[in-house]
């Protein structure tokens, strides 16, 4: 039978030293800590608690997710030849791809294009100047 004791009681600690170290390196890559508790809080009534043991596992829970689909979606890209930039569809697309259904992708889809309206200013069509300055090429174009 095994104790819990510590197997170097008079060691120096480097071991413990070492593995908190290696738990501070591991949390530089998930996503805040706060905004992961604020959006927990969100979504939950009032009334309930959320233990740190809670949020710190859906921390990394949602960190690796994002992760693993925008590793994916990279892949998929460099196969393909397409620069790096990584656009909403793209990761809708890897999503499927990944096995992820319709009652998943779908909700994502219409919040993308929602987005996407509200961010993209409405422009006027082009004045005949502008037209005009489209057209004249610029320096070291000809």
């Amino acid at each position: 039978m095994m104790s819990d004791a510590p197997a170097n009681p008079g060691g120096s600690g480097k071991e413990e030293e070492e593995s908190s170290d290696s738990l501070e390196e591991d949390r530089c890559v998930y996503l805040p800590y706060i905004s992961i508790k604020n959006a927990m809080k969100r979504v939950l009534p009032r009334e309930v608690k959320i233990s740190e043991d809670a949020e710190l596992t859906v921390q990394k829970c949602v960190s690796e997710f994002i992760s693993y689909v925008t590793t994916k979606v990279c892949e998929k890209k460099k196969k393909e030849g397409r620069k790096a930039t990584i656009s909403g569809n793209d990761v809708i697309k890897a999503m499927i791809d990944l096995g992820f259904g319709d009652d998943r992708t779908k909700p994502l889809q219409v919040y993308l294009n929602k987005l996407t309206e509200t961010e993209t200013p409405k422009r006027d069509p082009p004045t005949s100047l502008e037209n005009e300055r489209n057209k004249v090429p610029k320096l070291g174009q000809q």
